[in-house]
């Protein structure tokens, strides 16, 4: 079981694991105390869920994380990816390849913020993918217990020379 406080020391959130998996009762709290949310998962698939007000009425259920998107979905950031990527000339000429990961915070605003390079291949690849997440447009925010939070992304941006 875990359990976790504000800093107050007002109980927010208890959740049961088993396996490293949701296994269990989820439960989170409003500020006031009143039950904000009661799930049950099994082996990490949510089987029941019910949300409620801050005065304890049932309201309509909101899923617990609801990560940020890219507007217009995967296939509209593959899009922004091809038309902005460029695989530099240098990197081309010197024989680099490979695969750089880009991690970066999507903030409660939907900015893409913090961008560093988790895993690279070279000084001119580096540069380049962090050139392109940085100039990411907004995303849609991700929420967490139906308030918007910040959320953690590692993106993989594949340089691969063709011979054509």
């Amino acid at each position: 079981k875990q359990k976790v406080y504000s800093a107050d020391g007002v109980l927010l959130t208890e959740f049961d694991y088993k396996h490293d998996k949701m296994d269990g009762k989820v439960l989170t709290y409003w500020n006031n105390g009143k039950l904000k949310r009661s799930d049950v998962y099994i082996q990490g698939i949510l089987v029941e869920g019910k949300c409620f007000t801050q005065d304890g009425r049932d309201t309509m259920y909101f899923p617990y994380i609801l990560s940020p998107q890219f507007i217009g979905g995967i296939d509209s950031l593959r899009t922004f990816l091809k038309k902005n990527l460029h695989y530099p000339r240098s990197a081309m000429y010197e024989g680099y390849e490979g695969t750089v990961y880009v991690s970066f915070i999507i903030d409660k605003d939907g900015e893409v913020t913090n961008t560093s390079v988790y895993k690279g291949v070279s000084a001119e690849l580096n540069a380049e993918a962090l050139r392109v997440v940085s100039k990411m447009p907004k995303w849609m925010p991700g929420k967490l217990d139906g308030e918007y939070n910040k959320f953690g992304y590692t993106l993989p941006l594949t340089f691969i020379s063709s011979d054509e």
